[in-house]
């Protein structure tokens, strides 16, 4: 790549034969790691990549968890569990461009593992489980119960 930096990509797709092929020598492709050491990966990173639209994408959240901040395209479920300059730093163009614009001005230094890792918090079982009890509790008490 031409920022000079380290890149490792983890996980395999339809393309992955084709982008090893174009990548210059500081991209590692490791294709599939168990989740223990894609833990580690995580941890380790100054950030994690998501290039992709997901409807409610797993990897955001396993990464903040980490305290490593995201790094997101603006679209699907990455809007809904990053937060810019708090846990990550969403892009609006889904092109090699914008990423790279967005890994230029990227400084580690501006996010708080801490912070990272709270937010991620915010989708735990226990809290998701308590928000959806406390919208069904309020939608009957409200009356809004169709029956036929």
């Amino acid at each position: 790549n031409s920022l000079g930096i380290n890149l490792v990509v983890v996980g395999e797709g339809p393309d992955f034969s084709r982008l090893k092929s174009l990548a210059c020598q500081n991209v590692t492709f490791l294709g599939y790691v168990p989740e223990d050491r894609k833990i580690i990966l995580m941890k380790n990173a100054e950030a994690v990549i998501i290039p992709q639209i997901e409807d409610f994408g797993i990897v955001p959240l396993e990464s903040m968890a980490c305290g490593t901040p995201v790094i997101a395209y603006n679209s699907g479920g990455s809007t809904e569990t990053v937060v810019p300059g708090i846990s990550g730093i969403l892009y609006k163009e889904q092109s090699a461009d914008a990423i790279k614009e967005v890994i230029n001005r990227y400084s580690k230094n501006k996010f708080n593992p801490d912070l990272c890792i709270v937010r991620a918090e915010n989708f735990s079982k226990e809290i998701f489980s308590r928000i959806v009890k406390d919208y069904v509790d309020s939608v009957y008490s409200d009356g809004h119960v169709f029956s036929n």
